[in-house]
């Protein structure tokens, strides 16, 4: 990896900066109403609940839905030997979190150019959700670190330059393996999505690269680490949840689950227009049911589909919806300052994205490239039909709206040059 310049220390202190700001400020006077915290609340109690257990204040544990394991241990280990103050997680978050703008930064830097990859580093690192959820007592930050651990070896395998090639891959790819491993114990379902996008484009540098051998080579070893994971994943993540997740809740517990499903909810099969709108009413019921939680910006809660057809013409609806609503004059805001920031980010995120697409049509093509640009219309579309409410989907937009920040950033310096803008010019 390249020394970093000036401008990208500068832009990572200061998002460090506001991240540690927003968290101090916002546990000490909350911005938003109770209800915008009810997830940073449960992992708080939940951790305060297996530190409990370990002192042996309680003879069981509370069972905690999948997903919420690994996080809930870590800072219940933190608790443990700091204390349970809330506030220490959210700043560790802080700092995950701009371990993570600086994976894309250089992943920006080496599929693109320098110039690209200090935009890159702009926008995420001052990106108003990925601000104020990052610096909050939740397992985002520790998820989105993962994900950019884990794509940033290989995608820099396959877009390694010519005589550039790794003569022993096998510690970058083990890495990235291990993070890999680490997502799908935080998020199961994006564990194919992610191996699905990374040997596409394996695949396309093996036969891009198949002139020189050793970089073709180095391409086929990287798909066989990826292969393995996605055999190895599931087995792993079932093994590590026995091992670490609590049992059922002790009769004296105080604490609500976070996940109750309601009499009647089915758990039907994505894979069936029906089991599809089933799944996302099932995950309403279930949000409905969870203890102190409001929904109040439903997506088409009562849709149903009846055929694929049905889901077709409602997908470019519903994938506008939960991209990009709020937006101002389009959806009713109440004065609530929530839905007004939102409204005034999603605005900005429209045209970022109308930018990656001209960045992604105009700019520089390569296998790594390609891997990226799978990888958002596979984690986009079916999180797009399964959203259900605004809430949740300004959340999830931090998975995959990264994805086409190096291609914005490639448009927008690219229109910077062209206009003889020369500050930001740093290759």
């Amino acid at each position: 990896m390249r020394s970093l310049p000036k401008p990208a220390i500068l832009i990572l202190a200061a998002g460090l900066a506001i991240r540690l700001g927003t968290a101090v400020a916002d546990s000490y006077r909350p911005f938003f109403p109770p209800y915008n915290y009810i997830d940073a609340q449960e992992f708080h109690n939940s951790a305060l609940t297996i530190v409990r257990s370990w002192r042996g204040e309680r003879d069981r544990l509370f069972g905690m839905g999948p997903g919420r394991e690994l996080y809930t241990i870590t800072v219940a280990c933190l608790y443990r030997v700091f204390g349970p103050h809330p506030l220490l997680p959210a700043l560790i978050n802080g700092f995950i979190a701009m371990g993570t703008a600086l994976f894309w930064y250089w992943l920006a830097a080496s599929l693109f150019n320098g110039s690209t990859a200090l935009v890159t580093l702009a926008l995420l690192s001052f990106w108003p959700s990925h601000v104020f959820f990052t610096s909050q007592h939740l397992k985002e930050s520790l998820f989105l670190f993962c994900i950019a651990a884990a794509i940033l070896p290989p995608l820099l395998t396959w877009n390694a330059p010519p005589g550039q090639a790794d003569q022993n891959p096998h510690p970058r790819f083990a890495l990235g393996s291990v993070a890999l491993i680490l997502v799908s114990m935080l998020r199961v379902h994006l564990l194919p999505i992610i191996g699905i996008a990374l040997l596409t484009g394996g695949v396309a540098a093996i036969l891009t690269h198949r002139k020189d051998r050793e970089r073709s080579r180095v391409c086929a070893i990287g798909c066989a680490w990826i292969l393995v994971v996605l055999a190895a994943a599931l087995p792993v993540t079932k093994a590590a949840r026995k091992l670490i997740s609590p049992t059922q809740v002790a009769p004296d517990a105080k604490f609500v689950p976070a996940v109750i499903v309601p009499e009647g909810v089915i758990e039907a099969s994505i894979f069936t227009p029906e089991g599809l709108s089933e799944r996302r009413y099932s995950m309403l019921k279930n949000a409905r049911a969870t203890a102190g939680r409001r929904i109040e910006t439903q997506i088409y809660p009562d849709i149903r589909f009846k055929s694929w057809w049905d889901v077709a013409r409602f997908f470019p609806r519903v994938a506008f919806h939960s991209l990009f609503m709020p937006l101002p004059g389009f959806y009713p805001l109440g004065g609530k300052l929530s839905r007004i920031l939102a409204s005034s980010e999603n605005l900005v995120l429209l045209l970022l994205t109308v930018a990656a697409v001209m960045g992604a049509a105009r700019g520089p093509r390569s296998p790594a490239t390609l891997s990226l640009l799978v990888l958002f219309c596979l984690i986009a579309a079916p999180t797009a039909l399964l959203e259900f409410d605004l809430g949740s989907a300004a959340r999830h937009k931090l998975i995959f709206f990264p994805v086409l920040f190096p291609f914005a950033a490639w448009q927008i310096s690219d229109i910077l040059k062209r206009s003889k803008i020369q500050w930001l010019r740093i290759d």
